[in-house]
């Protein structure tokens, strides 16, 4: 499963060409046009494929060029976004280990306030337009629905899973920006060395965010087998969810 929203093509999905080039047989592929939370879905949506379709293994892959939408002279958007990727093999096991708690939400309130208008808009049936086809952002917005969706998630999957705050390690927000990092952790009480966070030198990578975090994360030696972390995110549409697993 790929996340994407800046697809090499339109037909067919990165997925199909990421298994072709990996030389990978018989296997389902498609992307997730989930935004920003793209990961966190393909991920709830593969452990869902596992648990009622009998897979065994899946690799959720988040990747982007923003660079592709990005409006230059618009310094309250290029300054935020970069390009990236990141994956995870998830695999069905006997051991503890893996998901443990899915919660996602939408949200039709700020629908306008991260848009990204299509490109594909040559048609002989529609009506000429002039389209904005960057990144448009509505700041203010998007800072009001991130925080309180990131709080309301994480508590969302505590709660289904009955775990606490105390119990779990790390929480690993989707990189949009800095302050929104930190708004949330102070509304879940939570100290900020429990946020890893590497958007001052990644950038907001959209759905590679979480996968590229967790990868960098791991390689600092901070996360041993056994720990129970969150990933946690919001995107456009607007969309926000959680995930809480067991390394």
């Amino acid at each position: 499963i790929c996340a994407t929203l800046t697809p090499h093509y339109c037909a067919p999905p990165n997925a199909a060409e990421i298994r072709k080039r990996l030389g990978i047989e018989n296997a389902v592929a498609f992307d997730m046009n989930a935004q920003c939370t793209g990961f966190i879905f393909s991920c709830a949506v593969a452990h869902s494929m596992m648990k009622t379709l009998g897979f065994k293994n899946a690799l959720v892959i988040g990747s982007e060029i923003l660079s592709k939408l990005t409006d230059w002279t618009d310094r309250t958007t290029c300054i935020l976004y970069g390009d990236g990727a990141g994956a995870a093999i998830l695999s069905d096991s006997e051991d503890s280990s893996g998901i443990k708690s899915v919660y996602l939400e939408g949200s039709n309130d700020f629908d306008d306030s991260l848009v990204c208008l299509s490109a594909l808009n040559d048609s002989p049936f529609a009506v000429p337009q002039q389209a904005n086809t960057k990144i448009q952002m509505k700041g203010g917005k998007v800072f009001t629905y991130a925080v309180g969706a990131m709080k309301r998630s994480v508590n969302k999957v505590l709660e289904s899973s009955g775990f606490s705050l105390d119990d779990i390690k790390w929480i690993i927000p989707h990189q949009a920006n800095l302050r929104i990092i930190t708004s949330t952790a102070n509304r879940l009480n939570v100290e900020m060395d429990r946020f890893f966070v590497n958007i001052d030198h990644t950038g907001n990578t959209s759905s590679a965010t979480i996968p590229i975090a967790l990868h960098e994360l791991y390689n600092t030696g901070q996360l041993q087998k056994g720990d129970l972390i969150i990933l946690t995110g919001f995107g456009a549409g607007l969309a926000a969810g959680a995930l809480l697993l067991e390394w």
